[in-house]
């Protein structure tokens, strides 16, 4: 398999030399997976890690050079990005680095939640999906989104185990999860998106509607298909 990139290559993000692209161009062969955050890309191939782009917080584990460079973690089975954060999820934990408002760390930090399979970012949290169909999730619940009884303003909440689900999606402070066909919501809810009629916060998982097939959502919006 070939991989191809196009769009801004300003930090080297692309994993090529020189300007922009504005048509897929030829990047490497061999990777089995590719993500980008802001300004950095991720790539998986046999389970290794690889990056390329702007390490400016961390985000490529201290990679200094240009161009596409092992990171330094094996086993992997897959990988993810948000802004400035990097996600290698291997059977026994998952690897982390970076620096955001939602979590930082210098080099490969452990989260210990084994046979992750999903990992669902939002503005300031995240979800993680295990084989099983349990969630867990971290980082900040000003809006209740972690579903703990933790400070409004704590920045960073521990892992916390929620319920068992078959889908995941997360918008930047609610989250909508699926399970036996019934759609949950949680959260955020300034705008209605978490679909139970009103515009107050929602604290625990709420079913919004039975026989649902797949769930989506954006920032400040939300999707079921029926």
């Amino acid at each position: 398999m070939s991989t191809f990139g196009f769009g801004s290559n300003a930090l080297g993000q692309l994993g090529v030399s020189g300007e922009d692209r504005t048509t897929p161009t030829w990047v490497a062969d061999g990777f089995d997976q590719v993500c980008g955050g802001a300004n950095h890309t991720l790539l998986l191939k046999q389970g290794r890690v690889y990056g390329c782009g702007s390490n400016q917080e961390g985000q490529l584990s201290g990679l200094q050079k240009e161009g596409i460079h092992p990171l330094g973690i094996e086993n992997v089975q897959f990988i993810f990005c948000l802004w400035n954060l990097s996600f290698a999820a291997a059977q026994e934990c998952v690897y982390y680095c970076g620096s955001s408002s939602l979590m930082s760390a210098i080099g490969w930090t452990k989260i210990p939640i084994p046979n992750v399979i999903k990992i669902c970012g939002g503005l300031k949290h995240l979800l993680l999906l295990q084989a099983d169909g349990t969630i867990h999730a971290l980082g900040n619940n000003r809006h209740g989104q972690l579903l703990v009884a933790s400070p409004v303003d704590s920045n960073m909440c521990p892992p916390t185990l929620l319920m068992k689900v078959d889908q995941t999606s997360m918008g930047s402070e609610h989250c909508l999860a699926l399970f036996q066909n019934k759609c949950y919501s949680w959260g955020w809810n300034e705008h209605g998106m978490c679909g139970l009629g009103t515009i107050s916060i929602v604290a625990k998982p709420s079913v919004i509607q039975e026989s649902v097939k797949s769930i989506g959502t954006g920032n400040g919006h939300s999707f079921i298909v029926c």
